[in-house]
Order: structure tokens, then sequence, then C-alpha cells
């Protein structure tokens, strides 16, 4: 609505019409948000008059004046007041907005006619701006969202399991539980959610939605799980997150999250899982860590964080999975992760970590996986890794990494990956792994390949890495022993540099056959 506008509304069975406008101190007339709060307060408005100036683009909504138009406009007037609350005047006098057509339909167009007062006006008008700032219409399936039915119905039961849309209502019918995954949504989160205050599960997995994360939403305190993975969401993690006490899971990943994690998110000390891979987040890990006491799950690969893993996280003890990977994190791998002994899952490849691996790590009985390729790590293979009987996958290819391969490895029969490539590492695996029967390995690479230097000997690798060879390989790594055979074109006149080099490479066993 525009303040110089012309309104009309029905009173005493007349047609009113008014020009507004309110001026400031020195004179200028104000915004449209100021005149509709001035004139509530003032109570200028009676009748239908300020139900028509937020819906007078849709004439068929304008309350008829009879004998029950008391009761009517008492309850629209004190509508306003609440839609004013919850979403400010601003975006209501704006006829395109969410909030704009969630009040119209609340107001109008809604069967069940609830009151201002009523706990089911606030959830369906919350519900109702979501549905238009997410396009609606288009989701793949609509719940009954807009319906007759009671909000806490807005919802189906799939597979006698898992019920989407509105997913669950306590005793007092306040919604609780949501899900909405995988259905469609292109747009922004309203803030009105944030009014959802019983709220304790909320499911937008995998959706199209954009924009920030609306600061309201953390003031859904009850909140306990929320998933918001696999959208277009963008902007900062707002500080207000602090304000979820019981929140245990916190996912999203595959977003375009910015900024750092704020210091507050360290202070929900129930959060058991956080999820946030595939982001634009910067900072760095704060030593604050420590105090997420029962974290089990921390994920924040595929980011922009760099710094150091503090040593407090060692105070993480019940930490399963642990992903850093594909950051910019320096400094040493903290010796206080060998504390863990819950591990299962240790993700730090792709950074840019120094130092040589714990050699405590053994003491991590539980761990599956080990991935710390494309770092540069120091020192040698700690002897203890072999103490590790459930580890799956090691990959330690790309560091600086010197000596030999522990036996003990070998002895390792759930070992299903190897990873040894780009390293300085000398010896000969071949006893170890090609002929021995405790392991049998889908994945092992190492630097057999031609002009590796020191050269792993290797009979069985599934690939062999040097600087003249670097080959995916279905069976063992060529011996000393090579024959090449070369055709040349007639038009070639001269014998490439880097034939040559290969060639001075082949020991006197080796057969060169030019033709």
């Amino acid at each position: 609505v525009n303040a110089l506008g012309c309104f009309s509304f029905v009173y005493s069975g007349k047609d009113v019409h008014f020009r507004l406008s309110e001026e400031n101190a020195d004179g200028d007339e104000t915004d449209s948000h100021f005149v509709i709060g001035s004139l509530l307060n003032r109570g200028l408005l009676v009748g239908g008059g300020c139900v028509d100036n937020i819906c007078n683009w849709k004439p068929n909504l304008t309350p008829i004046s009879d004998d029950r138009s008391g009761i009517i406009n008492r309850r629209n007037i004190d509508a306003v007041h609440v839609f004013v609350d919850i979403s400010g005047s601003e975006v209501l006098v704006n006829r395109d907005s969410p909030q704009y057509h969630a009040a119209c339909w609340v107001l109008h167009e809604d069967p069940m006619r609830t009151m201002p007062t009523d706990a089911s006006f606030v959830q369906r008008y919350a519900l109702a701006s979501l549905y238009f700032a997410t396009m609606g219409e288009r989701w793949f399936e609509r719940y009954s969202f807009l319906s007759g039915h009671h909000e806490c119905e807005w919802g189906i039961l799939r597979d006698n399991k898992n019920t989407y849309g509105v997913s669950y209502c306590d005793e007092q019918y306040r919604i609780t539980a949501m899900d909405l995954s995988r259905n469609n949504l292109n747009g922004s989160i309203p803030k009105e959610f944030g009014r959802l205050l019983r709220l304790i599960q909320l499911n937008f997995w995998s959706n199209q939605l954009s924009g920030p994360i609306p600061d309201e939403l953390f003031d859904a305190r009850e909140l306990v799980y929320l998933e918001l993975s696999s959208n277009n969401l963008n902007g900062t993690i707002s500080s207000r997150i602090g304000n979820l006490q019981k929140m245990t899971y916190f996912s999203a990943p595959d977003n375009n999250l910015t900024g750092a994690i704020p210091e507050e998110f360290y202070g929900l000390q129930s959060l058991r899982t956080i999820h946030l891979d595939g982001n634009h987040l910067s900072g760095t890990l704060s030593t604050k860590i420590g105090r997420l006491s029962t974290l089990e799950y921390f994920t924040i690969s595929d980011n922009m964080i760099h710094g150091s893993i503090p040593t407090e996280i060692g105070d993480c003890s019940f930490l399963r999975h642990l992903w850093i990977k594909k950051n910019d994190i320096t400094g040493v791998i903290p010796l206080s992760i060998t504390s863990l002994t819950e591990l299962q899952q240790i993700w730090l490849h792709e950074n840019k970590l120094i130092g040589s691996i714990p050699a405590g790590i053994g003491a991590l009985s539980n761990l599956e996986e080990f991935l710390v390729a494309k770092n540069s790590l120091t020192g040698t293979i700690p002897e203890s890794i072999g103490k590790i009987t459930k580890l799956d996958r090691l990959w330690l290819d790309n560091n600086n990494i010197t000596g030999t391969i522990p036996p003990r490895l070998a002895d390792l029969s759930s070992l299903d990956e190897l990873r040894l490539e780009g390293n300085h590492l000398s010896g000969d695996i071949s006893s170890l792994f090609c002929e021995s029967s405790k392991t049998d390995l889908s994945l092992l690479s190492s630097d057999c390949g031609v002009g590796a230097d020191p050269q792993i000997t290797c009979t069985c690798c599934s690939e062999c890495h040097g600087p003249f060879s670097s080959n995916v390989r279905s069976g063992p790594c060529p011996s000393t022993e090579i024959e090449v055979e070369i055709k040349f074109d007639e038009s070639l006149k001269l014998v490439h540099p880097w034939l040559l080099g290969v060639w001075s490479l082949l020991d006197g066993r080796s057969n060169v056959i030019l033709q």
C-alpha cells in the first residue's frame, strides 16, 4: 500500500475514501509501514478498513458489513496486529511478498477462519508464508497445504513409516516436526518459521532453497534436528544459533554458506552432529571445540578453513567421524587425536599439514579410514598402524614420508585400499602383499613405475606411479625386464629427448627394439 494511495473500506455500509499520509519533524512524508503502524495504534481504522488496506487488490476478499461485521472487523484488525508483529509492516504492504499473500489467505480464504488468539492462527500463517515463499504450486507434493484441514493434518504417511509435510504435533496441536525434503521448494525460508516455537525437527534436505538461513529460525529454541543440506543457501550462520541449546543435529552441507563458524556454535553442548561440507566457509577452528563433549560427527570438508587443528579436539571423546579434507589446514596432526578411541574415520587429505603421523595412532582401535594424502607430512609410517585391525582405507600418498613399509600392514585382513605413491619410500612390498594370503586389496598403489626414485618393488600393485609412468593396471606392475617396441613414422627425422630419457633409465637387461 502506498501511503499516498486511496484507501476504501466498508464502514456502516458506506464506502469511505481516505488520502492518508504522515509527516515527520522535517515535514517529509514517511514510508507506508509507519503509516500502518501509527494508524492502527490510534484506532483510526475501524470496520474493514485495515483489512481492505492490506488486501484491496482482491476486491472479493473485502468483508461485507452486516450484523456480524463488528466481530469480523475486530478479528481482522487483531489479525493485522499479529501479522505486523511477526513480519513487520514493510513486507506486508508489498503485494508481491509471500507474507502479503499468506496474510490475505489467512484472513479471507482459509476455511478454518481461526482467531488471532488461537495457536493455529500463527502456525497457519507461518506455513502459508513458506508455501508462497517457495512456489508451493510447484511442489512435487502439496501435503494438503492451504486446505481446510487442521495444519497438523497437512502431511502424508508413506511406507507406513514416515510422515512428510507436517510430520508431528504435540497434544496441544503445536507443530513439532516437519519434513519437506526432496519436494522442489524454490525460494527462501521465511523468517516466520521462527514462530513455530514448539518445532523440534525440521528437514529441508535436497530442495532449491536460496537466500540466507533467517536469523529468526534460531528463535525456535526447541529445535533439536535441523537438516538443510543440498540446497543453494548463502550468507553466514547467525550467532543466534547459540539459542538452540537443545540442538543435537545441525546439517547444512552442499550449500553456498560463507563466513566463519560462529563462536556461539561451540556453546551448543548437546551437539552430536555437525555437517558443513561443501560450502565456502572460512576462518579457523576455535579452541572452544573441546566444549562439544558429546560430538560424534564433525564434517567440514571442501571449504576454505585455515589454521591448525586445535589440540582441544582431543576433548571430544565421543568423536567418530572427523572430516576436514580439502581445506587450507596447516600445522601438525595433534597428538591429542590419538586419545579419541571412538574414531572411525579421519579425513585430512588435501590440506597443508606438516610433521609426522603421531606414533600413537595405533591406539585408535576402531579406526576404519585414515586418509592423509596430499599434504606435506614427513617422517616414517608408524609401526603402530599395524595394530589397527579394523583399518579399511589407508591413504598416505603424495607426502614426504620416508623409510620402508611396516611389515605389520600385511597382517591387516580388513585392509582394502592402500595408497603409498608420491613419497620417498623404498623396499620390496611384493613379499608383503603380493605373496600374502592375509590381505586382498582392491587398490594398492606405490612408486613402482618407471623412473621412480627410490623405486618400490611391487608385482601386484593396481597402480604404479613414477615420473614416466602413472598407470592404472589390472595385474602386476612391470618388472625390470621391459621390452619396448617403438615404430617411427618415415617422416620422423629426430628422436625426441623424452624417449632418450626413458631409454637411459632402462637397465642392461631391458630390450629396446626400434623398427
